[in-house]
């Protein structure tokens, strides 16, 4: 049984009219209505938009469930040596030369000559000079020419206040053979930085074997209280390194 509108010939009231027929409808006969004829654009239209407003909701949403692995994005890795090897990699080698070069040697005049002038002492600018006569020790004796030059700085800092508490014209910061006989003193800051440098790498570290602060602490300054000296040289000699940094 179809229920359908339908259109019968025939005027009532000289009007064609529009009735409801419960029977089974030949098509091939039948007329819709006006009213149906003018529904029929309107209903396509607000049909045709919400098809398309479906259509996009359905795409945004696929489009914001979907989620690459990690393995398959661009650049992205699991393994985090990878990554800092690629990230790396794009370094031209002659940047990382400079680099390392100024870390492992030029830094340290440097670094000396700040230490130097953060405290006013007057062996500032005397950093180059320092590490060089570190490197010509270094190239004859087993000795680490940073470990020397870091270590004559701190000693000259403990003693002497990085040379402001000496004797006037004395040139050594670093009570280097000073006893009750008298005072050694030196011609120059070169001349004095050349005469404990040497005197240390050849007679503490390389001949007798005493090469951190304590070790020389027995010989330089026996009688120092508590371990006072070693300790005050440790600390100024990790705050070099730690300036370094």
């Amino acid at each position: 049984m179809i229920c359908t509108i339908v259109h019968l010939k025939g005027r009532i009231n000289n009007r064609q009219t529009c009735i409801y027929s419960a029977n089974r409808v030949n098509w091939g006969s039948v007329k819709f209505c006006p009213m149906i004829k003018l529904l029929t654009v309107p209903m396509w239209f607000i049909g045709s938009i919400v098809t398309i407003l479906l259509s996009l909701w359905t795409y945004t949403f696929i489009s914001a469930s979907t989620v690459l692995p990690e393995s398959k994005i661009l650049g992205a890795s699991s393994d985090s040596a990878i990554r800092s090897t690629l990230a790396y990699a794009a370094i031209p080698q002659a940047v990382s030369e400079l680099k390392t070069e100024i870390k492992s040697s030029d830094a340290r005049p440097l670094i000396i000559n700040n230490y130097l002038a953060k405290y006013q002492s007057p062996m500032t600018g005397m950093g180059e000079f320092v590490v060089s006569k570190a490197e010509e020790l270094g190239g004859r004796l087993p000795i680490d020419p940073t470990y020397l030059a870091f270590l004559t700085i701190a000693v000259g800092q403990n003693e002497s206040n990085l040379g402001k508490k000496m004797p006037p014209n004395c040139f050594n910061a670093w009570g280097y053979g000073i006893h009750s006989a008298g005072t050694l003193c030196f011609q120059s800051w070169e001349e004095g930085i050349t005469r404990f440098m040497t005197g240390v790498a050849e007679n503490y570290i390389t001949k007798r074997g005493l090469d951190t602060p304590e070790e020389m602490m027995t010989m330089y300054t026996p009688r120092s209280p508590n371990g006072a000296w070693a300790k005050g040289v440790k600390q100024f000699m990790e705050d070099l390194s730690e300036a370094g940094q």
